[in-house]
């Protein structure tokens, strides 16, 4: 059995990342996680073709994200990235940044937040839609991961913005004022620490907009 691997982050959907990244301990569920074959199947493989077929995954996983994606297309629906960052609401920015925290589990929900419908009563600047909740999240589970990484790349700049010049005033809001759509989101103490993570691994492949 020939096992495929995709070869960019263009060819990875939000779905196998998450997977992926919760099975990096087993090389199997890794493995399978991202490729042709199940992690059962991949245990019927010969050793060098499973060692290459691991290798190859990690250095998949290791790639930066190349590019920031203002629109995407979603079940045949043109989707907007955030475009005005002033109108970002205190709800918005406290899911957002949970989720962001969370990636390996939340990152079509973070998706739901920053990608949204053009709203059809805006004639003159183009704003999107009001955000309620995440509802749309498990259509973003088959868009490529690229448009994952660099949403959150932005996303962390905006977010290092507020927390280093209006602490006091919407993030601080956010966090401590705001009940968040989700049903109640509250930050575990690392929040901070796994986002600047994701941020330090991922920097540096972002170079252009698409």
């Amino acid at each position: 059995m020939k096992i495929k691997i995709p070869t960019s982050w263009a060819q990875l959907t939000v779905q196998q990342w998450m997977d992926a990244e919760r099975a990096k301990d087993d090389r199997f569920e890794v493995v399978g996680a991202v490729s042709n074959l199940t992690a059962e199947e991949l245990r019927g493989v010969s050793e060098v073709a499973m060692a290459k077929a691991h290798n190859a995954t990690m250095a998949l996983l290791a790639q930066k994200p190349s590019r920031l994606y203002r629109e995407i297309k979603v079940n045949n629906e043109v989707l907007a990235f955030i475009p005005h960052w002033d109108e970002f609401t205190a709800g918005e920015f406290a899911d957002a940044e949970f989720f962001a925290s969370n990636l390996e589990t939340e990152a079509h929900k973070f998706l739901a937040v920053m990608y949204r419908r053009y709203d059809p009563k805006s004639r003159y600047r183009k704003r999107l839609e009001p955000y309620t909740a995440p509802d749309n999240a498990e259509a973003f589970l088959a868009v490529p991961a690229d448009v994952l990484g660099g949403g959150f790349l932005f996303f962390y700049l905006i977010d290092e913005h507020y927390r280093n010049s209006m602490l006091q005033s919407l993030a601080a809001a956010a966090i401590a004022k705001s009940r968040p759509s989700t049903g109640g989101i509250t930050r575990s103490t690392s929040w901070l620490a796994k986002m600047r993570q994701r941020w330090t691994k991922w920097r540096g492949g972002l170079s252009k907009e698409h």
